[in-house]
């Protein structure tokens, strides 16, 4: 059985984030597991979780609700991922380049979503 969800490209995309997300908080030190690390793998899994159950819902209004709530959490997970990265370095230039571009992509995917529902 396949969700709805599953087709969508905004989650599809949210899903390759979050598991990517994970591999690079690996490379947090572990005193951070229970601060930044597990603070940036919430709000990765927020956004994929939100676009879900959105999906579901049956009004627009309802549906934007969530996919704006995804986005809070896309914008969230940014600073998280800044902010850490300057504490600790552990995103090489390269990775940092590949979770901006992945980031920008799902922005305008989720606000395009955002205007299809009006």
């Amino acid at each position: 059985m396949t969700f709805n969800f599953e087709k969508l490209i905004a989650w599809q995309k949210s899903k390759d984030l979050c598991l990517y997300i994970y591999q690079l908080t690996e490379e947090l030190p572990k005193e951070e597991t229970y601060n930044f690390t597990s603070q940036i793998r919430r709000s990765v899994q927020s956004i994929s979780s939100n676009i879900a159950e959105g999906s579901a819902k049956t009004h627009s209004k309802e549906k934007k609700r969530y996919i704006n709530i995804a986005y809070g959490s896309l914008i969230e997970l940014s600073s998280q991922i800044l902010i850490s990265n300057e504490i600790y370095q552990y995103v090489n230039s390269e990775n940092m380049s590949k979770f901006k571009a992945s980031s920008v992509e799902l922005s305008k995917i989720l606000s395009g979503l955002l205007k299809s529902y009006d």
